[in-house]
């Protein structure tokens, strides 16, 4: 039904991140095609060369998104990919004791970071993650849960990726989707090709550093020492979010000022013309 051809993939640094996209025959219908998009991410290793030795580090994204950009067709609103990272479980008796406990929780009066804790098997300051991820809650039986998306359905064109549990520093790792189709594109009134864009984006404020050598760096006498030492990993992390955007694009239409592009690719779909469509045009 539809005749598909897909461009290389572009992308910043594969061992950031890479995409694959495809529509298998499979996923043709008559009224459009499925939209099967696989992503891979991981860490960058790298070194920069200070007065004091050569430093390296490492860096990777806690969260990214997929953003599909049809041209000649539009998203269907079913079939649309949402996949669970986790769920918290708490009775209404753990809430109750929980609010005369005084204990912080958020919403539910629960510590979220032992339950971060009980996936990634560290203890990590989520301050502001939970509330930048897209999750849902239910409560049933004096129950209460609330589910936490590993792939949320976060807009009419993205989809945003979460690394939170899937190692101990929460970052994007190894294939993240690709397994079921992300979406279906069906074609515009009267239209028989359509382009679909797909990029794979991150913002700055979700990169993870981390130093991998013990290189000693002077402290500076105006701060604590524990200050020294965030001043100086942050330096550090802007370098290396520099290196990545000396090769990844960042602004353009709809794109903020700190995200950067990591990979995109081009499929384009000609729907085929049937044999009593070429009769009748004889």
């Amino acid at each position: 039904m539809w005749t598909v051809s897909i461009t290389s993939t572009q992308f910043a640094d594969d061992r950031l991140a890479s995409l694959s996209i495809e529509s298998p025959a499979n996923l043709h219908t008559k009224e459009g095609l499925g939209l099967l998009v696989g992503l891979w991410c991981g860490r960058l290793h790298d070194e920069v060369q200070t007065d004091q030795g050569t430093l390296q580090f490492s860096v990777g994204f806690q969260v990214g998104d997929v953003v599909v950009e049809p041209n000649g067709g539009q998203i269907s609103n079913r079939g649309r990919l949402q996949t669970t990272g986790g769920h918290l479980k708490v009775s209404q008796s753990e809430i109750d004791h929980a609010k005369r406990e005084g204990a912080a929780g958020g919403q539910i009066g629960v510590n979220l970071s032992k339950w971060i804790g009980s996936l990634a098997k560290a203890d990590v300051d989520v301050g502001g993650k939970i509330e930048r991820t897209t999750s849902h809650s239910e409560q049933k039986n004096r129950e209460y849960v609330q589910h936490f998306w590993r792939v949320a359905d976060a807009g009419h064109n993205f989809w945003r990726v979460y690394g939170l549990g899937l190692n101990q520093e929460n970052v994007l790792e190894h294939k993240i989707i690709g397994d079921e189709p992300l979406c279906h594109i069906l074609p515009e009134l009267e239209s028989d090709a359509i382009e679909v864009l797909v990029t794979f984006r991150c913002s700055l404020k979700d990169l993870w550093f981390q130093r991998t050598n013990a290189i000693s760096i002077p402290t500076d006498p105006r701060f604590s020492q524990n200050q020294a030492e965030v001043n100086r990993s942050v330096v550090v992390a802007r370098i290396a979010a520099i290196a990545i955007s000396r090769t990844a694009k960042s602004g353009g239409s709809g794109i903020s000022e700190g995200d950067l592009i990591l990979a995109k690719q081009t499929l384009r779909a000609a729907r085929q013309k049937t044999q009593r469509g070429r009769r009748d045009r004889e």
